[in-house]
């Protein structure tokens, strides 16, 4: 189990370096569209839509993140009232449902990045797949990620980070 912890720290930190140059792509994308638009009087074709892909995969890969941190959202009305047993089971019940919309993303965004591939975007020339390619990736990891707070909360470990409600 505790490589397993470890893989998934490794997947989640590797996320978030993508992440973080995403967000770089992003912000220069758009002062860059902002500085060729009002100071050259005319704006780029693709710094728009590089940002808008960017923004995708950042949304959808922090998502991930979000999970595999215990952010996901959860209506937490008693929860903190159960105890032991009841509350691992309470807990397994929402990861399951989770779990679920991990699988929904990764089956049909496979089904929808197959069926956009042969489209290009635009500005890029980008095949559109790859752009829907991040919703299935982010099903996966929602599921590895699920799977790990499953096995830790059946055997009574803490996960590292949990997202605490303010």
């Amino acid at each position: 189990m505790k490589h397993f912890n470890r893989v998934c720290d490794l997947i989640c930190s590797g996320i978030l370096g993508l992440c973080s140059l995403l967000v770089v792509i992003m912000l220069c994308c758009s002062a860059l569209q902002v500085f060729s638009r009002y100071v050259m009087g005319s704006s780029f074709t693709w710094t728009e839509e590089t940002a808008r892909y960017c923004f995708i995969w950042l949304d959808l890969l922090g998502a991930s993140v979000l999970v595999y941190r215990g952010g996901h959202a959860v209506v937490d009305l008693f929860s903190s009232k159960l105890r032991d047993l009841t509350k691992k089971v309470y807990q397994t019940v929402v990861y399951v449902s989770v779990f679920y919309v991990g699988v929904i993303f990764a089956r049909y965004g496979l089904a929808l990045s197959a069926r956009t591939f042969g489209q290009t975007s635009p500005s890029l020339k980008l095949s559109m797949g790859v752009v829907y390619g991040v919703i299935p990736l982010c099903g996966v990891l929602v599921c590895i990620f699920i799977i790990n707070r499953v096995i830790n909360v059946w055997l009574a470990q803490e996960p590292k980070e949990e997202v605490k409600n303010q």
